[in-house]
C-alpha cells in the first residue's frame, strides 16, 4: 500500500520536487520508468522539461529568446533530446581529431569544414545549434583539469575558434552593411570581444545590460540634481528607441544636455572609476568592451564607445573623431544646422578623465608640439567602421613583442 502513495501526490507537486536544480535528466527518467502513471505525468508536462532543459544550458536562454523561438517549442523533452544527440556528435567528432591531425601544429580552416553540417542551417543544423556547440565547447574548455581530458579541450579550443570566426565573419558582414543609423559603437565592439576571445561567453545582451546600468545610475544623479529635467517625462519606449539607433541631434536645449553630460562624467569617471590605462596601452584587453566594463580602465577607442554608447541612451550626441595623435569624442550643441562650422566643437577626453577641450584650453597631447584641435576643429567624425579599423591596429600592436 505505501508503495502507492508517491501516485496520489498530485502532478503540481511532483513537477516541483523534479524542478530541483540538482535533479538530473537521468534522474527523471529513472524516476518515470517505475510506472506508467508517473511515466505519463513526466513525459507530458512540457513545463517540466523546458525548466530541466535551461537548468542545464542557462546561456542558452537568451538566443531562444532573441530568435523567438521559446514560444514555438511544444515539446522541451524532444529538445533535450536533440541536443543530446548533437553534443554526442560533437564529443565523438572531438575524439576522432587527434589521430587526424596529431601531425599537424596548425589547422586551416579548410580542414575543419567537416564541422559545418554541426551548426550551419544551410547544411541542415537547427538553428540554435551554433549558440548550443559554443556553450558546450566553452564549458569543456573551463572544467577542471583534473575532470579534462586535455587532448579534447586542446581540440575543443580550435573547434570553438573556427566556429566563432565563421559565424562572427558573417555577422560583421552584417553589421557593416547596415544603414549608419543601426552601426551602434557597442554592438561592434561586441563582435571584436567575441572573436578575440573565443573561449569567454560575451553576449550582446551583456554587454548592452552593464551599460544600460550605468545609464541608470546616471538618470538617478541627474535626478537628484535636477528633478525636472525633461527627461523623466519621456516614455520608457522613446529612450529604447535611441539605445538601438544613433541619434543625428541632441534631444535636450543646451542647457539640459550640459547636465546630462555633467552628469554622466562624474558617474563613469568619479563614481565607478573608469580612466585611461596609459601603463598598458598596447595590452590587447584594453580593446575588449566587456574587459574594459568589468576592470574600468581601457585605451581611448573603449572609453569612448562606452561613454557615446551611454549618452546615447539619455539622448545626447557625441562623434568620435581621430586625430593622429590621440581619439577623442567630440560633442556641439546644435548638430543639424545650416553652417555646422559656427557651431563651437567641444571635446571629451575619456582618456583623462571625461575632460571637456576647446581651442583655447587644449593641452599638448601624445608629445606633439601643438594641440591637434586647434588645426583639425572641422574634422570629420570616425564611422563605425573607421573606429574599428583603428581597434584592430591596436590589437596587432598588441601581439608584438
Amino acid at each position: 500500500m505505501a508503495t502507492d502513495v508517491i501516485t496520489l501526490i498530485p502532478g503540481e507537486i511532483i513537477e516541483c520536487i523534479l524542478e530541483d536544480p540538482n535533479i538530473t535528466f537521468l534522474d527523471i527518467i529513472r524516476f518515470s520508468m517505475t510506472c506508467k502513471h508517473l511515466y505519463r505525468t513526466v513525459k507530458s508536462n512540457n513545463k517540466l522539461w523546458r525548466v530541466k532543459y535551461f537548468q542545464r544550458w542557462p546561456l542558452l536562454k537568451e538566443h531562444y529568446k532573441e530568435n523567438n523561438v521559446d514560444l514555438k517549442v511544444f515539446n522541451w523533452l524532444n529538445e533535450i533530446q536533440i541536443s543530446v544527440e548533437i553534443r554526442c556528435n560533437l564529443m565523438h567528432q572531438l575524439s576522432l581529431m587527434s589521430s587526424k591531425h596529431y601531425k599537424r601544429e596548425e589547422l586551416s580552416n579548410s580542414e575543419l569544414k567537416y564541422f559545418d553540417p554541426l551548426f550551419r542551417p544551410e547544411q541542415g543544423a537547427y538553428q540554435l545549434n551554433y549558440h548550443f556547440l559554443v556553450d558546450e565547447l566553452i564549458n569543456l574548455i573551463n572544467r577542471p583539469i583534473i575532470d579534462s581530458n586535455l587532448t579534447h579541450r586542446y581540440y575543443a579550443f580550435i573547434v570553438l575558434r573556427y566556429l566563432r570566426q565563421n559565424y562572427l565573419t558573417e555577422e560583421w558582414q552584417r553589421f557593416i552593411h547596415f544603414p549608419p543609423n543601426e552601426q551602434i559603437l557597442e554592438k561592434g565592439a561586441t563582435i571584436v570581444a567575441q572573436w578575440s576571445q573565443p573561449e569567454r561567453y560575451i553576449s550582446y545582451s551583456y554587454i548592452s545590460s552593464l551599460l544600460d546600468d550605468i545609464a541608470n545610475q546616471t538618470k538617478n544623479l541627474l535626478y537628484e540634481r535636477h528633478p525636472t529635467h525633461s527627461i523623466f517625462s519621456l516614455p520608457a519606449e522613446q529612450l529604447l528607441i535611441w539605445k538601438r539607433r544613433n541619434i543625428d541631434d541632441n534631444q535636450w536645449s543646451t542647457s539640459e544636455t550640459r547636465q546630462i553630460m555633467e552628469a554622466l562624467c562624474e558617474v563613469l569617471f568619479q563614481k565607478l572609476g573608469f580612466y585611461g590605462n596609459s601603463e598598458m596601452y598596447y595590452s590587447s584587453e584594453n580593446s575588449f568592451i566587456d574587459r574594459v566594463l568589468e576592470r574600468k580602465h581601457g585605451i581611448p577607442m573603449t572609453l569612448a564607445i562606452i561613454f557615446e554608447s551611454i549618452a546615447r541612451r539619455l539622448g545626447v550626441r557625441c562623434e568620435p573623431v581621430s586625430f593622429p595623435s590621440h581619439f577623442l569624442l567630440r560633442w556641439k550643441e546644435k548638430y543639424n544646422v545650416p553652417e555646422p562650422e559656427s557651431i563651437e566643437s567641444f571635446y571629451i577626453d575619456v582618456l583623462n578623465g571625461g575632460q571637456f577641450l576647446t581651442k583655447k584650453n587644449c593641452p599638448r597631447i601624445g608629445g606633439i608640439s601643438r594641440c591637434p584641435i586647434a588645426k583639425y576643429n572641422v574634422h570629420n567624425p570616425a564611422t563605425a567602421v573607421e573606429v574599428y579599423i583603428i581597434v584592430f591596429i591596436n590589437l596587432i600592436f598588441s601581439t608584438i613583442d
